[in-house]
């Protein structure tokens, strides 16, 4: 199930190719739209090539993803109370590790890919807001449609959007995976969690399993 969610989730925020620069962050709305046409386009444009060779999804991901995901603030949520007592060479270990494991989720998801109708939810007044929710719908005419919506979060400093959270029947997924790790960091200890993202982060990209009709 997770590995659905995030497949949708990858289908309307994804990577853009040479176009990235053009992208206008400054507004969640148009650019959770604006990424995902983008997308569209260059998955479909080396879909064989990628159904062959699906390492080459992470060189992908990481270029043309990851710009568009605050990977720090994932990070820091996921630890949580042990953020505080960790040393900054170990949040930085941390970081780099989860990072590279969104990485290589992300890449799994996109194993499953298959056509989808996507509606975008219209834009509305940002105001002040620093933290805002972008509806997607999603119809691949074979289920009921499925709304996700993306937590997008403004860099002040840059006036930039980024994606934080993936929202899917009233669950985030960061706060699933926070739960998680929160519960092995706590048997194993901070040191032991970042052997073990290492480990997995060194595993081949492999194709998730299809959600069920």
């Amino acid at each position: 199930m997770l590995s659905r969610w995030l497949l949708l989730g990858l289908l309307s925020i994804g990577w853009v190719s040479t176009a990235q620069a053009t992208v206008d962050q400054s507004n969640p709305y148009s650019m959770v739209e604006e990424v995902a046409a983008v997308l569209l386009s260059h998955y479909r444009s080396e879909q064989e090539l990628l159904q062959r060779e699906p390492q080459q999804l992470r060189p992908l991901v990481e270029e043309h993803l990851m710009p568009y995901v605050n990977h720090t603030y994932a990070s820091y949520k996921v630890m949580g109370k042990a953020v505080r007592k960790a040393s900054p060479e170990q949040r930085q270990r941390f970081t780099d590790e989860f990072r590279q494991y969104m990485i290589g989720i992300f890449a799994n998801a996109f194993t499953i890919y298959t056509d989808q109708t996507i509606s975008y939810e219209p834009k509305k007044p940002l105001g002040d807001r620093g933290i805002v929710n972008v509806g997607v719908t999603f119809d691949d005419g074979k289920r009921a449609p499925i709304e996700v919506k993306f937590k997008m979060r403004l860099n002040k400093k840059s006036g930039q959007w980024q994606a934080i959270d993936l929202i899917a029947e009233g669950a985030s997924i960061l706060a699933a995976k926070e739960s998680e790790f929160d519960g092995l960091i706590r048997k194993q200890g901070l040191d032991e969690v970042i052997n073990m993202l290492a480990e997995k982060n060194r595993q081949a990209v492999q194709p998730a399993e299809a959600p069920a009709s």
